[in-house]
């Protein structure tokens, strides 16, 4: 992409082809000379720069005139730079814009905790102690029950004494401990299997898969 671009690599940054090492590198070292001749006294710093430009050999480009380029267009060189830019440089820059969305989501996705589900009602949880100013401090505050959810899917809790806390936490600052006092759902009904009676082969879509006829308790 970078010989298809038209930049020249040894006059640029790594990841950053705006930047301009050389030109960087003479500007830093004009300016550490200016500084250390001021000897505090900022507001005089045009003063320094004459004298700093000749030793660094940066030319005052002010007073250079542009010259228009005296060389005929040809369309056909501009028709194949376009048609490189459309076939090579944006579906390779596409290409590796998607490999680093996929190498970023999977960092995060292995750092980080991602929770699908939302903690049941009643669960009991730690929270995340967000003024903790030393080591010693705990990390975690609690123990508190889920008492409701709100439309942005924060939970609403309680403590022993059955205060709300005044604030909304976030799924990410909770720690579930304990969901022991979780009332089953009604609506997931459980059977307890008493015997397979029977069972046979059948042929779906080419595989073979074993059928059992099974007999629950009632």
């Amino acid at each position: 992409m970078i010989k298809y671009s038209g930049i020249e690599h040894r006059l640029s940054n790594p990841y950053n082809p705006l930047g301009n090492s050389v030109n960087e590198r003479y500007v830093g070292l004009a300016k550490q000379i200016i500084v250390k001749r001021l000897d505090g006294v900022k507001n005089e710093w045009d003063l320094y720069l004459p004298s700093v430009q000749q030793p660094n050999e940066l030319i005052d480009y002010s007073n250079i005139q542009p010259i228009l380029h005296n060389q005929t267009i040809d369309p056909q060189v501009l028709e194949d730079k376009l048609k490189d830019v459309m076939d090579i440089i944006i579906p390779g820059l596409r290409e590796k814009i998607s490999e680093t969305q996929r190498n970023d989501n999977t960092k995060f996705m292995r750092k980080n905790r991602i929770i699908h589900d939302q903690y049941p009602l009643k669960s009991e949880v730690m929270i995340k102690n967000v003024n903790r100013t030393d080591k010693t401090s705990e990390r975690y505050e609690g123990p508190y029950t889920i008492h409701g959810y709100t439309k942005n899917g924060s939970y609403i809790l309680m403590d022993k004494t059955g205060a709300l806390l005044p604030r909304n936490i976030p799924t990410s600052h909770i720690v579930l401990i304990s969901s022991d006092n979780v009332e089953p759902d009604p609506n997931d009904k459980q059977w307890e299997l008493q015997a397979i009676v029977d069972h046979r082969q059948v042929k779906i879509l080419g595989n073979l898969v074993t059928v059992s006829k099974v007999m629950f308790l009632s």
